[in-house]
């Protein structure tokens, strides 16, 4: 996901953007996430990884119960069926390795970096989730936003140039992901007690809505200067 990696794809992601929105055209509205948020960047993420997209909708299916099913049981039932397929086809790319990123990820097997299988297994598990959900949710945002906000809308269509500037305000505004930390020592920090091999859950995001760096943090502003997410 290196930026000249992401121009390569650009010229791909703008042919089936328009596809999938020719297709909507005659209904004359549409259900965003489902019909679009859903499809549009999974599309893309499967070909990044080179998985088939006729499977699109089983993925889909596991990556939603996974990340927002309330039931235990399922929510472990789909995250094993991720990792077996997942294991499967990483055995696989091992053997036939190609120039998808889950080739490049079993490459990384000998690396003194990874000091264990497992630790590929859930490299490939952090590129699957984040493929079928977390750009799909920051588009439904950036939709939203421009859906309640005709004068930005209006902008980015006559100043398309600024398009950069105001991406980087989207992704400081509506930042969601969140990453997991392992406690390494025992901590008392306030008045929170930290506990050797507990996790922490770092909501990375809210970094972009501190008052202390962004005057009316809340608030999207195109010509905000410097504008950054973490």
């Amino acid at each position: 996901f290196t930026p000249s990696r992401v121009r390569e794809m650009r010229d791909k992601a703008e042919v089936l953007t328009r596809e999938i929105i020719e297709k909507l055209k005659p209904r004359g509205a549409c259900e965003f996430v489902n019909d679009f948020g859903r499809v549009m960047p999974v599309t893309m993420f499967l070909g990044i990884v080179d998985l088939p997209v006729a499977e699109r909708e089983t993925f889909v299916e596991w990556g939603l119960t996974w990340m927002t099913s309330t039931d235990s049981e399922k929510k472990l039932t789909a995250l094993a069926n991720v990792k077996a397929y997942l294991t499967n086809v990483l055995d696989q790319r091992a053997a036939e390795p190609g120039t998808d990123l889950l080739s490049r990820i079993v490459g990384w097997r000998d690396n003194p970096r990874f000091r264990s299988e497992d630790e590929t297994i859930g490299m490939a598990l952090l590129i699957f989730f984040g493929g079928l959900d977390t750009v799909a949710n920051m588009l439904a945002f950036i939709v939203r936003h421009l859906a309640t906000h005709e004068a930005h809308r209006r902008r980015l269509i006559e100043e398309p140039e600024i398009i950069p500037q105001a991406t980087e305000e989207f992704l400081r505004r509506f930042g969601l992901s969140s990453t997991g930390r392992l406690i390494l020592s025992d901590l008392d920090y306030k008045d929170a007690r930290f506990r050797k091999d507990d996790m922490v859950l770092v909501p990375i995001g809210l970094s972009g809505l501190d008052d202390r760096l962004y005057d009316r943090p809340f608030e999207i502003d195109f010509d905000r200067n410097p504008t950054h997410n973490t």
